[in-house]
Parts: C-alpha cells; sequence; structure tokens
C-alpha cells in the first residue's frame, strides 16, 4: 500500500502530500473508533482500544451520565 503511495506522491506538490495524510490520518481514527468497546462487568468496566485498555473497578464509579448528542461522562471517586 505504501508503495502505491510512493508511486503516486512521485513529482507530487504539497496539497497532495497533505491530502494523503489527510486520508490516512482520517483511516487510522475510523479503525480506533470501530475497534473500540466497552465492556461492564458484574465487577468492573473495561475499555478496549486499539492503543490503550483499562479498567475501571465497579467501586470506583460514583456515576454515569448520558445525554443526547453527548458522549457518556464517567465520574470515577478519586479521580478530579
Amino acid at each position: 500500500m505504501f508503495a502505491v503511495i510512493l508511486a503516486n506522491l512521485e513529482g507530487a506538490n504539497y496539497t497532495n502530500i497533505a491530502l494523503w495524510l489527510l486520508a490516512l490520518f482520517i483511516f487510522i481514527g475510523i479503525m480506533d473508533v470501530r475497534t473500540t468497546k466497552v465492556v461492564l462487568d458484574a465487577d468492573q468496566l473495561e475499555i478496549i482500544s486499539n492503543f490503550r485498555w483499562e479498567t475501571v473497578p465497579r467501586i470506583e464509579l460514583v456515576r454515569v451520565a448520558s445525554e443526547k448528542g453527548a458522549p457518556t461522562a464517567l465520574e470515577i471517586r478519586g479521580v478530579a
């Protein structure tokens, strides 16, 4: 894939290079969103993504707020 991109960049101007980089970042972002998941078990909350894996014990969760059009907010005990 990168060989095709590099072959197409031969003689390219800055606009073409910027558009290729933008397309690459969009692709990486879409893949990150598509592979992210949240699992609520009986004793913990797991947030799994390509670049991170976080586990929060259920006892640490104080409140969860979700509103239309906004991401879910977690209030975790001891985190400002």
